[in-house]
C-alpha cells in the first residue's frame, strides 16, 4: 500500500512524459512539492483532516513518516504523525491499519509513548468486537 501512494504522490514517469497526469496524482502532489522538509507538514495535514480529504492526508503523513526514516538525525520515530495517521484509520474504521501502523511504531521507538499504546489496546477490542 505505501507505494502506491508514493506514486500517487510523485506521479508516474511514464504520466508525466506523456502529459497524461492522473487527477489524484495532481491533487496529492502539490502537497508534497511544496515541502522542503517533513515537519512543515503539520498545518497541510490539518487542513486536509478539516477539509476531509482523508486520502491526501493519509498520503501526506505516509510521506512524512518515511522522510523521517530516511534522516539520520532523527533518532526516535515521530510519534505525533504515527498518532494522526492511526486517528485517520480509526475515523475510518480501518482498525487493522491502524494496529499494523501502531505496531510499526512501537517497533521503532525505544520509549514508546503510552498514548500511542493505549491507542493499540483500543484498536485490538474494536476489531474483537466486528468478528
Amino acid at each position: 500500500m505505501f507505494h502506491r501512494v508514493v506514486h500517487a504522490l510523485r506521479g508516474s514517469h511514464d504520466e508525466e512524459t506523456s502529459g497524461q497526469k492522473n487527477t489524484d496524482d495532481a491533487a496529492v502532489s502539490p502537497h508534497v512539492d511544496s515541502l522542503s522538509h517533513f515537519t512543515e507538514a503539520a498545518e497541510t495535514i490539518t487542513q486536509l483532516r478539516n477539509q476531509k480529504r482523508y486520502e491526501e492526508a493519509e498520503a501526506v503523513l505516509e510521506w512524512c513518516l518515511e522522510q523521517a526514516a530516511e534522516d539520520e538525525q532523527i533518532t526516535k520515530p515521530p510519534a505525533g504523525y504515527y498518532k494522526q495517521l492511526a486517528m485517520l484509520y480509526r475515523k475510518q474504521d480501518r482498525y487493522e491499519d491502524e494496529v499494523q501502523l501502531i505496531e510499526r511504531y512501537l517497533a521503532a521507538a525505544t520509549n514508546p509513548r503510552e498514548d500511542l499504546v493505549q491507542r493499540l489496546q483500543r484498536a485490538e477490542s474494536l476489531i474483537a468486537c466486528t468478528r
